[in-house]
């Protein structure tokens, strides 16, 4: 049984949130987007931890340093925690342990903060910058293999809801560029005949525009293996971040429970 600690749900405004979460401004940028965003609710605090909903995903997001006040979190969180992310990565084996069917997987963070954004400069030449609309929809579900977010109906609602952009090459469809439900910036994807000349990290600047307008920082979660994305988002301005994050996805009578 974790040891007793208070928390706190009631009255917590956004300065309250953000006060806790910029102690530690790079790890926590996820929840630091969400929360200037306005995008959060059932936000609790325990110590110095905080875990929060993402609105539009259903989400929740934990920013903790401290074993016994995680632990407290998951307690009181119960079963409607079936997925969620975790910052920094230094429970694992923790996690596991307490929830043994789970699925658990590690993620390079990236973030870039207001103050070291890198304006676009790029001359499009024979490309053309679009805002996305469903014709993009089929162009995207072929090159987008990836077995959470990679379906008509969640990347329909980001088409809709976006922001997202599309490159054309004398109107072909080269390029496109999205934001996750959570904040996250991604996917980026570029057909492989355009790759090396910078688009994808172009096409990252040109979105940035957009999300200042309501983010002193942003982020993306990157795979440890997608060395692809990895160059282009750092080329974009990004850094990584030391520690890496953790996504939890339960078992729950049989079912994966995915976003």
């Amino acid at each position: 049984m974790p040891k007793a600690v208070t928390g706190e749900t009631k009255n917590l405004s956004k300065e309250v949130l953000l006060l806790k979460l910029q102690r530690n401004k790079e790890q926590y940028a996820p929840l630091i987007n969400v929360v200037e965003r306005e995008c959060h609710e059932e936000a609790e605090v325990i110590g110095d931890s905080v875990c929060l909903r993402d609105k539009a995903s259903g989400t929740y997001m934990i920013a903790t340093e401290k074993w016994d006040e995680l632990e407290a979190l998951l307690e009181k969180g119960g079963e409607k925690l079936d997925t969620f992310m975790i910052t920094p990565n230094n429970y694992k084996p923790e996690i596991l342990g307490k929830f043994p069917q789970a699925v658990v997987s590690e993620y390079e963070l990236y973030i870039m903060q207001k103050e070291n954004y890198i304006p676009y400069s790029w001359a499009i030449g024979d490309f053309e910058v679009v805002k996305l609309d469903i014709d993009w929809l089929d162009f995207i579900l072929r090159n987008y293999n990836d077995k959470e977010f990679g379906n008509a109906r969640y990347i329909s609602d980001r088409i809709v809801h976006g922001p997202g952009l599309g490159l054309l090459h004398q109107g072909e469809k080269a390029a496109y560029l999205m934001q996750h439900k959570d904040g996250e910036i991604g996917p980026v994807f570029v057909l492989p005949k355009f790759r090396g000349r910078g688009l994808g990290s172009e096409l990252t600047k040109r979105i940035h525009a957009v999300l200042w307008e309501k983010s002193s920082v942003l982020y993306a979660f990157i795979e440890k293996s997608n060395r692809i994305s990895a160059q282009t988002i750092v080329k974009s301005g990004y850094a990584k971040v030391k520690q890496d994050i953790l996504w939890v996805y339960r078992m729950k009578n049989g079912t994966l429970y995915l976003p």
